[in-house]
């Protein structure tokens, strides 16, 4: 399957919905949506300043791990509540990062889903393969 080029997104309408999806990400979803126009604004930055023409939109898989019910680590129950943020402001700034990269985000929170697409990285190869 050809790869498309990447382009920056001016939008983040498809990124939403599968947030939407996911329990686990509330307050990411909140935190992109209150800062979409920086986002907007450094994609047409990046445009400006480098020639992205020859870049391919990758297909990227998430796995969210820090906030599975499994981990029992409470980040997502505790975020509106003076919690620590730290993990979600990371997830939400690399997720909006891809996003306005025009990269094809799959996102997952779940070790249930995460068990039908477990990745490998070969130490030698350094290429991707699923199991």
């Amino acid at each position: 399957k050809e790869l498309q080029d990447a382009v920056t997104r001016k939008h983040f309408e498809s990124v939403y919905q599968p947030l939407h999806n996911m329990t686990e990400s509330c307050w990411i979803q909140e935190r992109i949506k209150s800062m979409e126009e920086i986002w907007v604004e450094a994609g047409r930055s990046l445009l400006a300043k480098y020639n992205l023409a020859e870049q391919k939109a990758k297909q990227i898989f998430l796995h969210l791990g820090v906030l599975t019910k499994e981990a029992d680590l409470k980040i997502v129950e505790n975020a509106f509540s003076g919690g620590p943020l730290g993990d979600l402001v990371q997830w939400s700034d690399l997720i909006a990062t891809l996003h306005v990269l025009s990269h094809n985000l799959h996102l997952s929170a779940s070790r249930t889903f995460l068990g039908f697409r477990q990745v490998v990285v070969p130490l030698d190869t350094q290429k991707w393969k699923q199991t």
